[in-house]
């Protein structure tokens, strides 16, 4: 083996075992009494007028979500989701691993749209509006959500990306994780 190989390895087993998150709240998100669109829901805008400032919507979350008749949800009973804060510099993948992999911390669209509806304007609330990004993971993308001064921003990749220590993480309270007490 070589020295590089054997140097990432003993530091990846050393980051997995130690504990990434802080648990920070579990947040309620109410049921829903219609189905959700997407399209019609994440719309650019600024004005003082809108439910919800949105400053940017990236080309993927754009391609993947809101094109053509957009995605459309079904009625959501309610849930919470676990609010978490990243303790320190963390790559994508070891963040959902943690959590128990991409398929078991998948959020709907509509509870994202939830909590970013609380908040509109940039107002304080469960998500960050200081610049850093809250994290989800919805259809397989991690979605990005982050408050730029004047209105919120989405992204979604699926590229692996490195997270910095304050993002908030957000899936469901059913997961087991590794937090801090």
């Amino acid at each position: 083996m070589l020295w590089s190989q054997l140097t990432y390895l003993k530091w990846s087993e050393a980051v997995c075992q130690q504990k990434i998150f802080e648990h920070i709240s579990n947040v309620p998100i109410p049921a829903g009494t219609e189905r959700f669109f997407a399209k019609r829901k994440f719309v650019l805008g600024t004005g003082d007028d809108v439910p919800v400032k949105i400053s940017h919507i990236d080309f993927w979350f754009d391609r993947e979500f809101l094109i053509g008749d957009g995605k459309i949800e079904k009625p959501s009973k309610g849930s919470f989701l676990a609010c978490m804060k990243l303790t320190k510099l963390s790559k994508t993948e070891l963040i959902f691993s943690e959590l128990g992999g991409k398929g078991r911390t998948e959020t709907l669209l509509s509870s994202i749209y939830a909590l970013v509806l609380r908040q509109g304007h940039g107002q304080p609330g469960d998500l960050l509006v200081d610049g850093w990004w809250n994290l989800f993971v919805a259809y397989g993308w991690t979605i990005g959500v982050r408050w730029d001064g004047s209105g919120w921003c989405f992204i979604a990749t699926k590229v692996a990306s490195l997270w910095g220590a304050e993002v908030f993480i957000f899936c469901p309270t059913d997961v087991s994780i590794n937090v801090l007490a």
